[in-house]
């Protein structure tokens, strides 16, 4: 489980819960082994007696303190960190007693160490209820396990010093902790999938929508891949046909019209024009009232044939308009052909 939430944390690493929580882990293993069935001494024949002594006492000041950190990480706004930095600088000074006393004489810390992980506790689960009672994410499957694990906690300790006969139980505790932490990890992956899969079709749609206005041949010419990406004065050198079209006499024919006629009018000639653009390899770079310009990359055929489908939509769209009691239009269309310099220009 260290491994794992040390796996977590390099590939997220601005999430430095996993990382204490790996470093916890790894505490706690160090726990297991020094005490007990003394699995370390089993292990390794003639293991230095000193040294397994500073294994079991580290971890009742470092790990306390790793956790307090996991809890700051997940919990920050709860925390009173007066308080942290307070339970951090004991932790360290025990901790560096710890590895530098013999450990005959460290030995007589082990009770001040076992208060200080009882206050620590303390510390833990009051600041884990002030996140349920605020309704934190994670923070109720956090609290169960932290409660069984500070239980357990208690009785080796009560154990140790003869107090009860029941045994060490804290691997069982640490279990049921990162029980409960693999199930809010995975609540918090799944929620931040589903947030991924919204945001990923609200980019796709906020980008189909940004296509109406800058098209999407625009910035393929340009190199870039999103319209955030253009800058000012980005610009290539290409020869192309440029087709333009208005809408003969619009001038009149739209005072005749409300605005919303004229609205009306203008979209459903357009959607007609739009498809045979770019049906013919072009795209329309901007709408100028009634006029449409429009860009053909490839050969002035295209552009030819483009023009020729566009005046034969307008003739079936004459059609429409007099069914409706309409007067019919007629478009002009010119094209040029030559290099141009495609970018933006404004301020």
């Amino acid at each position: 489980m260290g491994l794992y939430h040390l796996g977590l944390f390099f590939l997220r690493r601005t999430d430095r819960s996993s990382l204490w929580f790996a470093l916890f882990c790894f505490v706690v293993l160090m726990r297991i082994v020094s005490t007990g069935d003394q699995l370390l001494s089993q292990w390794l024949p003639g293991f230095s007696w000193e040294l397994a002594r500073k294994l079991e006492y580290l971890p009742l000041n470092i790990g306390s303190l790793f956790f307090m950190f996991f809890i700051t990480t997940l919990f920050p706004r709860e925390v009173r960190r007066w308080l942290l930095y307070a339970f951090a600088a004991v932790a360290i000074l025990f901790g560096l007693a710890v590895v530098v006393l013999p450990a005959a004489v460290s030995n007589n810390l082990v009770m001040p160490m076992q208060i200080y992980v009882v206050l620590a506790s303390i510390w833990i689960v009051v600041t884990i209820l002030r996140a349920v009672a605020k309704r934190r994410e994670g923070a109720v499957m956090v609290l169960v396990g932290t409660i069984v694990l500070v239980a357990t906690v208690a009785n080796d300790m009560a154990y140790s010093n003869q107090m009860l006969d029941t045994g060490y139980v804290m691997p069982l505790g640490f279990f049921v902790l990162v029980f409960f932490q693999a199930f809010m990890l995975a609540v918090r992956f799944t929620r931040s999938y589903k947030k991924a899969e919204f945001l990923g079709a609200a980019l796709a749609d906020t980008n189909q929508a940004l296509r109406r206005f800058v098209p999407y041949e625009f910035l393929d010419f340009l190199h870039k891949k999103s319209i955030v990406d253009v800058k000012l004065g980005d610009q290539i050198q290409k020869e192309m046909s440029i087709l333009f079209s208005d809408i003969r006499s619009f001038t009149s024919l739209s005072e005749r019209l409300s605005p919303k006629e004229n609205f009306n009018f203008l979209n459903s000639y357009l959607e007609r024009i739009g498809p045979v653009i770019r049906a013919n390899g072009g795209f329309i770079d901007k709408y100028l009232g009634d006029g449409i310009m429009a860009l053909f990359p490839d050969r002035i055929e295209a552009a030819l044939q483009a023009a020729k489908e566009m005046q034969q939509k307008v003739r079936e769209y004459n059609v429409h308009r007099a069914k409706s009691g309409y007067d019919p239009i007629s478009i002009g269309i010119a094209i040029n052909v030559g290099h141009l310099m495609l970018g933006t220009i404004g301020e």
